[in-house]
């Protein structure tokens, strides 16, 4: 599958892909297997390659699991990779 990343949230390592309003992913740093080289989180606004696993958990781990997630992100990007801190 293909979606959106909308939202990272980079103290807690886990974020929201959006495939449309109706279709929300729930997407951990675990579940991530491929991000471009100097980027320590993945930027709002990426492009995320995502194969799909049952929702495990609570609170957001109800929603169906992003894995094997591939981030591509957008061209703007290049400023915000995140820090070591």
């Amino acid at each position: 599958m293909q979606g959106l990343l909308q939202s990272w949230f980079k103290e807690k390592s886990y974020g929201f892909v959006y495939i449309s309003f109706k279709e929300t992913y729930f997407l951990h740093r675990t579940g991530i297997v491929e991000m471009p080289e100097g980027f320590l989180f993945p930027p709002v606004g990426s492009t995320v390659h995502f194969d799909v696993a049952e929702p495990r958990g609570k609170g957001a781990g109800k929603l169906p699991q992003a894995v094997n997630a591939k981030i591509i992100p957008p061209a703007d990007s290049s400023e915000d990779k995140g820090s070591a801190r």
